[in-house]
């Protein structure tokens, strides 16, 4: 070590550099992760409230739940995610309809974060991805 202390201040410099780059690779992942938490979260908000609004409005129809909301990437480059809505029973196409209405209603909530929604298209899109919202028609009857 020499006398002037610029070894150990190089050291430091290469060490806080390190820490830096690897601090912007996480924040890149993370940013990319909460995105897709918030809008499946609003998903799901808005499914739970819509299937709570079916059971109440219908008093003869069986009670129905969100079992899962799962994501698939729809091309190579993950800019467009489909989201489908799980549900542990069957539903009218009306049902479905003001099913759908319900989980736009509470993505309009991300709005105010800089999400675009079309209610028309059923679709949320941000700076990274287009999300297209949908529910399990495998569930549906009638």
């Amino acid at each position: 070590m020499d006398q002037k202390g610029q070894i150990s201040a190089e050291y430091i410099l290469l060490v806080f550099g390190l820490i830096i780059v690897i601090m912007l690779v996480f924040a890149v992942a993370v940013t990319n992760e909460s995105e897709l938490n918030t809008v499946t979260t609003d998903a799901r908000i808005g499914a739970d409230n819509g299937t709570t609004q079916l059971s109440i409005n219908n008093s003869n129809m069986s009670p129905v739940r969100v079992t899962g909301i799962s994501m698939n990437n729809t091309n190579d480059n993950n800019k467009y995610i489909s989201i489908t809505i799980n549900l542990s029973g069957t539903i009218t196409s009306a049902q479905s309809g003001n099913l759908m209405i319900s989980v736009m209603n509470s993505m309009n909530s991300l709005t105010s974060q800089g999400y675009n929604v079309s209610d028309s298209s059923d679709t949320v899109t941000s700076g990274k991805h287009v999300y297209n919202i949908g529910i399990n028609t495998s569930d549906i009857s009638g």
